[in-house]
């Protein structure tokens, strides 16, 4: 009897490993629709955009989901779920959101302390520093919400390479 509960529980176990093991790894159907490759250029002032996200969110909710990326250097890849997937076919309002830190009213010691707290890894920035930061948009505030923001992109069912150029 006691061998009859081992090799059960043994099975059990393995079973349950097995199954752990496909939810885990995934069987590689996620259930959307298939997902495009999107990728492109953001610049403003006729320059690479040189930091920022960029989203783009469908214009009919019930047909695809928001897909975004970062940009780095003018350049950005879209990811919907997985890691630059793309997105769904459909026509989609754009955003973009390119902020910066500054200091630039303080005086050197607190640009110094701040530079250093930058530049380490983990180290805080001091509360005197904090106060005097500034955030500056690096484009124009109309780009932050679908609202005001007039980009828009058509992601069709092929490799996608879309442009965008800001204006103020």
């Amino acid at each position: 009897m006691m061998f009859e509960i081992r090799k059960c529980g043994n099975g059990l176990m393995a079973t349950l490993a097995t199954l752990a093991l496909t939810s885990v790894l995934g069987c590689g159907d996620d259930e959307l629709p298939k997902r495009y490759p999107v990728s492109g250029t953001v610049s403003y002032h006729g320059k690479p955009l040189e930091s920022g996200t960029i989203t783009f969110t469908p214009v009919d909710l019930q047909k695809a989901r928001s897909a975004g990326g970062t940009i780095t250097d003018g350049n950005f890849v879209l990811t919907s779920l997985t890691t630059e997937d793309g997105a769904m076919p459909g026509r989609y309002k754009v955003t973009v959101v390119s902020k910066k830190e500054s200091l630039k009213s303080a005086d050197t010691k607190l640009q110094l302390m701040y530079e250093k707290a930058q530049s380490t890894g983990g180290v805080p920035i001091p509360p005197q520093v904090k106060k005097q930061l500034k955030t500056e948009n690096l484009v124009p505030a109309k780009y932050f919400t679908t609202e005001t923001s007039d980009l828009v992109a058509e992601v069709k069912e092929q490799p996608n390479v879309i442009e965008f150029e800001l204006k103020d």
